[in-house]
Formats: C-alpha cells, sequence, structure tokens
C-alpha cells in the first residue's frame, strides 16, 4: 500500500523503456526515495565508472509517502556519481514532480545510456516515449519547462535543464517546474551528458493507504503541533530568509571566503529587507507551498526591473548566503536577480558563490592577475553567470570548482572552502560545530543539508538539546561536546525523512516532527508496523551503504572526512564567534565512536552485520 509498485527503467542508447515489479525486500529494507536510490545506485554502478560515461546511471526516486497528505510529502532525490566530486553524487528537493511520478505509477526512474541527440523523455502513466528536444537546446530551464507545458498540457511537471547543463559545468543543476532545484553535486551536469534536456511526468493513479482514518486523523495531530511551534509563523511568512538571519546573529554566515565574523551591511540582505522588497507597495506576496505543505517556505515576489513589475522566485537563504555575504555584496536585488538567472542557468548558486569567492581571494592575495569582481561589487555577477554557463572567459575557470581551481594557484589550499571536492555551503563552521561536523563528514561533502543540524542556531534550550541528543551542551553552537550525538541523530533522521518522501525542512525547522511520527505515518500508509527504532536503523543502513559507495569509488577517511584549513587553524577576529576555531579531532572520533566505525573511519563487519550490509560489502571487493 502507498507504493506504486513499479519501476521504470530507460535506456537512452537503445531508446529501450522496460517497466519492473519493485522488490519487497527493497522496500522492506530501504524504504523508498533517497534509500531506493542509493541502493541501487550501490548495486548497478561498476566500480570506475567515469560520471560522463552513458554507462554511470541517474536515478529520481520517490518515496512511500509522496503523494499521500502526508505533511510536506513532496519530496524528490537524485542521485548518480558526480563529476563534481567523482564520489556521491546526491540532492533533494520538495515540490510537485515526485508526486507526480507517483501518480503516473512509479517509485523510481533509472536512466542509463546517451541519446544520440538531444532528447526529453515524456512519462504520461504507462505511455513512455524518448523525444526530440533540439527545439530546445540553449534553451533555459524557465523557457523549456514553459515551452513543454505548452506542448503537452499544464498538468505536466518538468525536470529541466539549461545551458550549464548541456555544457557540463561540473556543479550544473536541475530545475523542477521553475523553483524546485536539484542544485548540488553537479546533477545537471550528468543529465547534460546524457543529451536529456527534460522528463516531463503526468499521472492520473490514485495512491492508496492501509488505514486512511488512522493516518488523517495523525495528519491533523502533526499538522496541529508544527502550527503551535514557535518558528511556524516566521517560516511561513518569510520562508527561510528566517534563517538566515539567525545564522548572522550567531556569526554562522561564511563573509567574503570566510576571511570574517560580521557583515557590517547585513541590512541590505536582511530578512526584512527582501520581504519589504518582494512585497513592494501592494504588500503582495504569493507563496507557493510544496504537495501537502502547511508551512510553505517558498514564495513568487514581484519586484521593479526597469520600472516594471516582473515575477521572482524568493531566493533561499543559502542563496542570499553564497551569493551575498560570501561576495560581500549587499543588494537584495542583485541577488534576486542572480538567483534567478542561476535557476535559468541551470546553475548551483552555492558552488558558483563558493568559486567566485575563491577566485576573489587569489585576486586578493595577488595569485591571479584578472579582476574578476571587488569584494562588495555587483556589476559583473550577472555576466560571470552567464560566462560561467556557458564556460567563457574567466567563466571556463569558474565553472570547475574550487578543488579543481586550487591545484592552479600554489598556495590556495589553505582558503579553498571545499571538503571532499564540494564547495561548502554560505555558513561558518567556527561558529555552529555541529554544522562543521556535518561538512566534514558528509556523504556528499562538503555540505549540511544531508543532516540539516538547524537546532543549534534555533536559540534551543539544554533541556531540549538533552531530550534528544544526550548532551544539552549541544544547544550551544559554539561548544563541541554532544554534537557527534546531535549530527548522527540528524543524518538517520534525514536519510529517514529523505526516504519517507518527507520535506526534511518541514521537520528541522519546526523541529514537532519526530522519527515516531513518520513510524506511524507508514504504518498507517503501508500496513507494515514500524516503531520509531525501525525507522532509525533505516536511516542508519542508508546512511551506511553511501559511505560504502564513497569509499568503493576513492574515498578515504584519514584524508577526506576534514575541513578546509582556514576553518581548522584561523580563529575567528570578530563577530558572535570571535576567538574560535574548530575541535574537528575531538569530534571525528567522538562520531567513529558513536557510528561504530574504526579509529580512522572505515566500517566494522560488526557494524554492517548489524545492519545487514556484510552481502553489500562482499560484492564491492
Amino acid at each position: 500500500m502507498s507504493y506504486a509498485n513499479k519501476v521504470l527503467r530507460v535506456n537512452l542508447t537503445t531508446r529501450k523503456v522496460i517497466s519492473l515489479p519493485l522488490p519487497d525486500q527493497l522496500k522492506r529494507d530501504y524504504l523508498g526515495g533517497r534509500g531506493f536510490a542509493v541502493k541501487m545506485l550501490y548495486e548497478l554502478l561498476p566500480k570506475g565508472t567515469d560520471p560522463f560515461s552513458p554507462d554511470n546511471m541517474l536515478i529520481f526516486s520517490t518515496g512511500p509517502l509522496n503523494g499521500t497528505v502526508a505533511p510536506a510529502g513532496a519530496s524528490l532525490t537524485v542521485v548518480s556519481r558526480s563529476p563534481l566530486t567523482g564520489l556521491l553524487g546526491i540532492d533533494t528537493t520538495s515540490g510537485f514532480w515526485a508526486t507526480e511520478l507517483k501518480f503516473a505509477g512509479y517509485d523510481m526512474v533509472i536512466i542509463q545510456g546517451q541519446a544520440d541527440e538531444l532528447v526529453y523523455l515524456e512519462i504520461d502513466d504507462d505511455r513512455v516515449a524518448i523525444k526530440s528536444a533540439d527545439w530546445l537546446r540553449k534553451r533555459g530551464t524557465h523557457d523549456t519547462t514553459a515551452l513543454l507545458q505548452e506542448r503537452l498540457g499544464d498538468d505536466f511537471k518538468v525536470a529541466a535543464i539549461g545551458p550549464a547543463g548541456e555544457n557540463r559545468v561540473l556543479y550544473a543543476s536541475i530545475v523542477c517546474d521553475h523553483m524546485d532545484k536539484i542544485n548540488r553535486t553537479g546533477l545537471g551536469a550528468v543529465m547534460g551528458a546524457k543529451n536529456l534536456k527534460a522528463i516531463a511526468v503526468h499521472g492520473t493513479r490514485d495512491i492508496n493507504l492501509a488505514n486512511t482514518d488512522r493516518f488523517l486523523n495523525k495528519m491533523k495531530e502533526s499538522h496541529n503541533a508544527v502550527k503551535n511551534d514557535p518558528m511556524f509563523i516566521p517560516l511561513s511568512r518569510y520562508g527561510t530568509t528566517e534563517l538566515f538571519d539567525q545564522s548572522h546573529s550567531a556569526g554562522a554566515l561564511a563573509i567574503r571566503n570566510n576571511q570574517e565574523g560580521v557583515f557590517n551591511r547585513i541590512i541590505g540582505v536582511s530578512r526584512n529587507t527582501i520581504d519589504n522588497l518582494s512585497r513592494g507597495p501592494d504588500r503582495r506576496l504569493v507563496e507557493r507551498p510544496c504537495s501537502y505543505c502547511i508551512m510553505p517556505c517558498k514564495a513568487y515576489i514581484e519586484i521593479k526591473k526597469n520600472g516594471e513589475p516582473i515575477r521572482r522566485n524568493r531566493p533561499h537563504y543559502q542563496t542570499i548566503a553564497s551569493l551575498g555575504p560570501r561576495l560581500g555584496i549587499s543588494s537584495a536585488q542583485t541577488i534576486i536577480e542572480a538567483n534567478h538567472l542561476c535557476e535559468d542557468m541551470g546553475l548551483d548558486p552555492i558552488s558558483f558563490g563558493a568559486s567566485l569567492a575563491f577566485l576573489m581571494e587569489c585576486y586578493q592575495r595577488r595569485k591571479f592577475d584578472q579582476d574578476v569582481l571587488e569584494w562588495g561589487s555587483d556589476s559583473q555577477l550577472l555576466d560571470l553567470i552567464r560566462d560561467t554557463s556557458y564556460k567563457q572567459g574567466v567563466g571556463e575557470l569558474l565553472s570547475q570548482g574550487v578543488r579543481r581551481m586550487s591545484s592552479v594557484f600554489p598556495g590556495s589550499h589553505e582558503f579553498a572552502m571545499e571538503v571532499k571536492g564540494l564547495e561548502l555551503p554560505g555558513l561558518e563552521g567556527r561558529a555552529a560545530k555541529a554544522h562543521a561536523l556535518a561538512m566534514a563528514i558528509g556523504n556528499r561533502g562538503g555540505d549540511t543539508a544531508l543532516h540539516w543540524p538547524q537546532f543549534e542556531i534555533l536559540e534551543k534550550t539544554e533541556e531540549e538539546a538533552e531530550d534528544l541528543f544526550v548532551f544539552g551542551s549541544a544547544a550551544d553552537p559554539q561548544d563541541w561536546h554532544g554534537k557527534a550525538s546531535m549530527v548522527i541523530w540528524h543524518e538517520y533522521f534525514a536519510a529517514l525523512l529523505d526516504s519517507a518522501g518527507i520535506c526534511k525542512h518541514y521537520a528541522f525547522s519546526a523541529y514537532t516532527l519526530k522519527p515516531k511520527d513518520i513510524a506511524e505515518f507508514l504504518t498507517y500508509a503501508t500496513g507494515t508496523t514500524y516503531r520509531e527504532m525501525d525507522v532509525m536503523m533505516i536511516g542508519e543502513r542508508v546512511s551506511t551503504v553511501e559511505r560504502m559507495f564513497n569509499l568503493r569509488f576513492g574515498m578515504n577517511p584519514t584524508t577526506d572526512d576534514t575541513l578546509p584549513r582556514r576553518l581548522l587553524n584561523e580563529r575567528l577576529t570578530d563577530g558572535a564567534a570571535q576567538g574560535q576555531t574548530i575541535e574537528l579531532g575531538r569530534m571525528l572520533q567522538e562520531y567513529y565512536m558513536l557510528r561504530g566505525f574504526t579509529e580512522d573511519g572505515f566500517l566494522k563487519m560488526e557494524n554492517l552485520h548489524n545492519l545487514n550490509l556484510v552481502s553489500e560489502r562482499v560484492a564491492a571487493r
């Protein structure tokens, strides 16, 4: 129950499309969504497969709560081998695309091969076709989506790449329905390498529940809990810009490539500034909730351009941080336009912002002789986004990402803000140490979105921290004690949410939706009885398979579970985290111990036995 119980496999080389039944054991052990996608990638992708090879896989996956009325049951997971890192390429988004795929009758789409021309995939219930997309070449994601919906109908949901994906920019993104972005790890470049411009999906099937009455009662209970949380009103009004302001108050924004702890011009990009700018004289704000979400973080906004009103998407706080303080830019209007252009080009704004900040510091330190942009200047920002998407001029260099650029400029490794090849988000780990640990051990590289330990920057109490993570000290963002326990709880729960099909933002901003609630939803939806310990073990299993994938493809924990030297060796000289560095060694030691790893971060056979993963380990050899 609540599964579509079918997997769609597409070979773009042979243009063969087949539908296969969804194995029961896969459902039992990996639940859905992220679990399905990671397990299938690990099982089917041969060691050494090049990310741009036709043999590389691109997997879109949904969970058992997608398409139900579970709170924020809107999450989509996409995985592949990343061209940016060479390791696990993974990202999630929420919206309507995953729900539509379930309505079409599929839990997962697995794509291999390379088309001999630019194509798009059309999925309309059982009717699946590969069609020429040459007429969409060089189109931005917004035009591509609009033109496909004009041809196929507004009911189709569209996942598309822009010029950055077609040109295989290493951090190209996929954009679903104009707004919902698969930004990180270069999955849009994999899609471009396959000559796949878009996937348009439409479905008419119903989703069945095992116990509808209990499911609906649980839904009402969860909605009431969320509405009573103190974060509900500000997040519903301001979206994730609320978290941006809280991060700055904690000193946790990456300013001028993590050189500073205070952004003196924060008022220009603050929550209230963006809110006032977006609402304009008539105070209009058009919310766009995702499927079955009562706490909308997304909205359309209207701003003036050349005196005329235009509609744009409100940028999320990581986009504001990466295109704002990280570059010294304090113009909200510029960031809104830059965000729109990144969406249209299909370019990850986090990796782009980090890459540009790195190159700006190279110029500052006279390691690069071309003035790409002065700190705080926005005059060339839009041109640089276009040039990067088309790999022109300085954009050719920026398109390579921070790790590859740092090998070009001797002595620049000290301020190269990346881990495992993935650019860090616009966070300052010295001010938020659970985030720092999450960036060091993250299974997709230097990022926190597979964990989201927002708890430490939300002014929670020690009692609340002790209840969830054993250590009350975990509530203090600058205290390293208890952060390993905090990160592990978030790591397992995040993998569970992504596998079930629930948006992580919903659970990790209000903190009223807990693992036991997901267990109840799954029980009433699927007919299989789940307990809290069962679902958290699924989260642990999924996270462990992700680490196994990375070990297979060359990750070495002793050199890769780390942070940029600046964060480890340099103390912040100002801001709320003044004088702080990161006690990474201590946190890593505790993290490895609690995860059941060896002292140097490798997997133990005992741990694999407990998670029923021994056969996978043997198969990897």
